[in-house]
């Protein structure tokens, strides 16, 4: 499982979208994991929560939230992290994900079904005999 961080109903960041680097900036300051950790425990404690958070935000451009002084502010904090599905776990057509909204296989059609053509006009119809 992977996770991402919601920092607002219009920015999201999802840690597979983030290089290795950026967790093992965070986690020199960590002494007890290494960029992977990081990455697999964003909530390993609390001082590595809000590290987390506070470096995707500003790689987000918004700004961080403030460092929890109470447990509901560390609450708020993590539930700002949701679970996502690892990479190796989603649908794969091809080796690639299935692109969204778009047709499930085969080609898309714009003329309706059973149809040869268009309809002939009866001024343009031989069958009259002329």
């Amino acid at each position: 499982m992977a996770w991402k961080v919601n920092l607002s109903d219009d920015v999201s960041v999802d840690f597979d979208d983030l290089p290795p680097e950026f967790f093992g900036q965070i986690a020199e300051a960590d002494r007890t994991a290494n960029w992977y950790g990081v990455y697999l425990a964003p909530g390993g404690d609390d001082q590595r929560l809000y590290r987390v958070i506070a470096a995707i935000a500003l790689r987000a451009g918004v700004d961080p939230p403030a460092e929890p002084k109470t447990m509901r502010d560390a609450t708020r904090l993590l539930d700002m992290l949701e679970r996502t599905d690892d990479v190796a776990d989603q649908p794969m057509m091809d080796g690639f994900p299935p692109m969204p909204d778009g047709p499930e296989t085969g080609s898309v059609s714009t003329s309706p079904g059973g149809t040869d053509g268009p309809t002939p006009s009866p001024e343009n119809s031989l069958s009259d005999g002329s």
